[in-house]
């Protein structure tokens, strides 16, 4: 099952535990056949290089800084190509959202902003929210980059991105852009960060809600690595279907 183009969500190749069954073989058999693809994810506070170099650690070799795309990257890229004069940027989040927003072509001001792209940042004060309600109430479009409610982290539970976003959302009377997984924005944008054709690209998943549900949104062909399914993900497969149910990574190799 081999497409020309390839969009892997980041949770079917490295999880808490480490690198996922059957990852290795993927990678080194795009890699092998010169297959462009993705790794999507909603983690975009994080630099790109430390991403790769954690894959690196973790003994998932030869991912390249460049092979990640992250919902940041592509809020940026939609935002500038359909509002292209609309160019200075606020944020809270880490240095990855900021290195995004530099790098994608946003002036990054604390004073104004045009827009407010929101990313995980567990040192996010109570000052820090409050300057971002000023920035919305001054005129800035508040976009989201992880939907996520909760992160479930060793000491338990903490809020997700998703709910300052929602909290964010109610105090300054304005609904936010979603970049990130389920939304179909991050599929239609890796497409044209790869010059992807759509009608011959896989998305590859490993869960429905948050995962399937973007590449189906995007109009892909979709593979959900069902070792990965949750029980409570399970009656969900009678509303989102698949194109393809895999065991592991591996069984794409057949």
């Amino acid at each position: 099952m081999l497409g020309t183009y390839w969009l892997i969500s980041e949770s079917c190749l490295f999880s808490k535990k480490g690198i996922t069954y059957g990852s290795r073989e993927l990678i080194q058999a795009l890699q092998y056949r010169k297959l462009p693809f993705a790794i999507l994810t909603n983690h975009s506070s994080h630099l790109r290089t430390e991403m790769a170099a954690a894959y690196d650690k973790a003994g998932l070799h030869g991912i390249r800084s460049s092979m990640f795309y992250t919902s940041a990257m592509a809020g940026t890229d939609a935002i500038l190509k359909a509002y292209p004069k609309k160019r200075i940027a606020g944020y809270i989040g880490g240095r990855g959202l900021q290195e995004t927003l530099q790098e994608g072509g946003f002036a990054v001001n604390l004073d104004r902003a045009d827009w407010l792209f929101i990313g995980t940042d567990r040192h996010a004060s109570y000052d820090d929210y409050s300057y971002g309600l000023r920035l919305m109430k001054s005129g800035a479009q508040l976009v989201s980059t992880d939907p996520r409610k909760l992160e479930i982290l060793k000491n338990g539970p903490v809020p997700g991105s998703g709910s300052i976003v929602k909290m964010l959302e109610y105090a300054g009377s304005q609904e936010a852009l979603e970049c990130g997984m389920p939304s179909p924005l991050i599929a239609t944008q890796a497409m044209h960060y790869l010059k992807a054709d759509p009608n011959d690209t896989i998305f590859v998943g490993a869960h429905l809600k948050s995962e399937i549900q973007c590449g189906i949104s995007a109009g892909l062909k979709t593979v959900l690595t069902a070792s990965s399914l949750e029980d409570t993900e399970e009656e969900l497969l009678k509303e989102i279907r698949p194109d393809y149910m895999i065991d592991t990574l591996e069984g794409l190799l057949r």
